[in-house]
């Protein structure tokens, strides 16, 4: 992959010589926002020495339209003496981001540092494998197969994927390219994938679990201490005039009315509801979309790597969202604000029979997610609902797992 060069910078670290750094955005320099992009860096180290350090990629929306938020990502180095590594990095790009920038630390300093401007795509991005042996169409992007990213999700942006005459692929791509045609590909529109909802219908879904109906004693206790009260005042103003009596019981019922419509609203401290899709011709990974709430803000670690969903037109002042690299993998870290849900979409290892197992199971109920895939004509009916309460807290966490059929 030829860089495109944003700002390369080599200095001295102590006891290991020089270290340069490299990093092209997007495919080739263009990136589709509100998707995953690939981020191509490279780090080069020319000492004697060796080098430990952090590679540190940070980018700040503008505070205009969309509000002002951060993302981040951090990832351990570690190069020995005259060598240089390569990375093929997952950046979900935020509508309205500025600039972003590539920093390698060494204890804490600044060693090298790469500004990349953000180019976005003016054509859907179409990929072809190989060389091509005519002149390919604008916004089509020739990709050697070996330069192919391995996830699926950095080809979110991808709208076509063409493979030329004499292109070989192995096994891994193979699988990533089927993997990207079932799962993914339904973000563009492609028939056949699984769809994927918007973020408002995650939001719908997210409201039916939020709203913690199990507390219907409280509110049959409170309604039972009203009605009591009502009709103690009601029995002694009978008594004195029928239209006193009249006025209080119009207003008794009123009352229960207005109390009826606001009393099941009252959301739960802490609520995750995911939707896990498993299509059988992708037998080791399931799409998933998750949506959060909480009353207060708080910051929320998720296992793998989450892409935000951003709601057209939603104001995301400080919604920031990170991801750390360690030796386990991935983990999101999310900022919830107080009232206001968030969204996100994965792709994940298939959980066995047995650890779902181990959750409590509910009753299957339809919500606003899994009723749309139903309609929609491949998803299956016979999904399980698995959940987990922590009523000491007040925290709430449900998973719900469709089948789809590709068979459409």
């Amino acid at each position: 992959m030829t860089f495109l060069l944003a700002l390369v910078v080599a200095l001295s670290v102590t006891g290991a010589g020089q270290v340069g750094l490299q990093a092209e955005l997007g495919w080739e320099g263009q990136a589709v926002a509100g998707e995953v992009n690939p981020l191509w860096v490279r780090v080069t180290h020319d000492g004697p020495g060796s080098v430990r350090g952090v590679l540190v990629v940070h980018q700040r929306t503008e505070p205009g339209w969309y509000g002002e938020s951060e993302r981040w990502m951090r990832r351990p180095v570690e190069l020995a003496p005259r060598t240089s590594t390569e990375w093929i990095l997952p950046w979900p790009l935020a509508l309205g981001a500025s600039e972003l920038s590539v920093t390698l630390e060494v204890e804490g300093q600044e060693q090298a540092r790469a500004s990349l401007p953000v180019v976005l795509a003016s054509l859907p991005v179409q990929l072809h494998l190989g060389r091509p042996h005519q002149a390919v169409k604008p916004g089509t992007v020739v990709v050697e197969p070996a330069a192919l990213p391995v996830d699926p999700m950095l080809l979110s942006g991808v709208s076509t994927i063409r493979i030329g005459e004499g292109a070989t692929l192995g096994a891994s791509d193979q699988h990533s390219l089927r993997t990207w045609e079932t799962l993914v590909a339904g973000r563009q529109g492609a028939t056949g994938s699984v769809p994927h909802p918007s973020s408002e219908q995650l939001q719908d879904g997210l409201a039916q679990v939020a709203f913690d109906a199990e507390r219907w004693w409280v509110y049959l206790a409170a309604m039972a201490v009203y009605v009591a009260v009502a009709a103690w005042r009601l029995a002694r103003w009978s008594q004195r005039g029928g239209t006193r009596a009249a006025l209080m019981l119009a207003a008794t019922a009123l009352g229960l009315v207005l109390f009826h419509a606001v009393s099941p609203r009252l959301p739960a401290l802490y609520v995750s509801i995911q939707w896990s899709v498993q299509d059988d011709r992708i037998a080791d990974t399931d799409v998933l979309w998750r949506a959060l709430f909480a009353r207060q803000a708080r910051d929320v670690a998720l296992e793998g790597l989450w892409a935000d969903l951003p709601a057209v037109g939603d104001h995301r002042d400080g919604l920031d969202i990170g991801w750390m690299w360690s030796q386990g993998g991935w983990t999101t870290h999310v900022r919830l604000l107080r009232g206001e849900p968030r969204t996100l979409w994965a792709l994940a290892p298939r959980r066995s029979v047995d650890e779902l197992a181990r959750m409590d199971t509910d009753a299957v109920q339809r919500d606003p997610v899994s009723s749309w895939m139903v309609d929609a004509g491949g998803a299956s009916g016979e999904g399980r609902v698995l959940q987990h309460v922590r009523r000491e807290t007040d925290e709430r966490e449900v998973i719900r797992v469709l089948r789809w059929s590709g068979d459409i």
